[in-house]
């Protein structure tokens, strides 16, 4: 069915938002599997989702319980150090307090309460859907940039990137732009950008990137003689 819309200008952001939420659902499922006891049953496909969503946080924090609660604790301290170095070294940043709260917990040999645990990120769950939902172009909710313009960039997918090259998924002109100068990656628990060694550099709400930083709502970022802001919400939700 969806090979039908292919030609539609908003074919692409509607099959990612699709395939963001098809993902949050997997984390929903993976989180009752891990609560009712059977964690060792989703072992195997958090490791393949954790390879195809390095930067994504909380398929990391299900994989590393997995592998605790399946009395595989060196794996599962393996794989925070793996998530760890990777989001050192591609982004900048360091794990999420609270995935780092539980590789303590770990370390230490502690036990987890998962379905204290489980509920608390159903919670999240429901808020991720609620801003990972579908999009296309000019929708009014979910993450996005807007620009001096007024015209918003939808983040719908887990690397956007953003550049003077026509192979961006925002393209900006200017000579200052670099082909590929930033990106912004969302690690499931915050959205990161990342300069890409550009020539002229990023600066964010008047403070120069150096690598990465994390972005919150209303930060406004500076490339070249463009200004994007960085919004969470859309405008009829934001507090004035």
């Amino acid at each position: 069915m969806l090979d039908d819309l292919r030609d539609f200008n908003f074919f692409d952001a509607f099959a990612t938002g699709l395939a963001e939420e098809k993902l949050v659902t997997q984390i929903a499922r993976a989180e009752v599997e891990i609560a009712c006891g059977r964690a060792q049953s989703v072992i195997g496909e958090l490791e393949a989702l954790t390879t195809d969503h390095p930067y994504r946080e909380p398929l990391w924090v299900q994989l590393i319980t997995a592998y605790y609660l399946a009395e595989r604790q060196s794996d599962a301290l393996d794989a925070y150090r793996r998530l760890r170095d990777r989001l050192a070294e591609d982004l900048g940043v360091d794990p999420a307090p609270t995935v780092r709260a539980l590789y303590g917990r770990i370390l230490r040999q502690r036990p987890l309460d998962v379905c204290k645990t489980a509920q608390a990120n159903a919670d999240e769950t429901i808020s991720t859907l609620s801003v990972h939902m579908p999009a296309i172009p000019d929708a009014t909710h979910g993450p996005s940039l807007r620009d001096a313009n007024e015209r918003r960039y939808p983040l719908v997918a887990t690397t956007t990137r953003i550049g003077r090259s026509p192979d961006n998924d925002i393209v900006l002109s200017g000579g200052k732009v670099s082909r590929h100068h930033a990106a912004i990656v969302d690690t499931g628990s915050s959205f990161v950008i990342v300069d890409l060694r550009s020539l002229n550099g990023v600066s964010v709400s008047g403070r120069r990137v150096h690598t990465s930083t994390a972005l919150t709502e209303g930060d406004r970022i500076r490339i070249a003689e463009h200004q994007l802001m960085f919004e969470t919400a859309s405008g009829a939700d934001r507090v004035s």
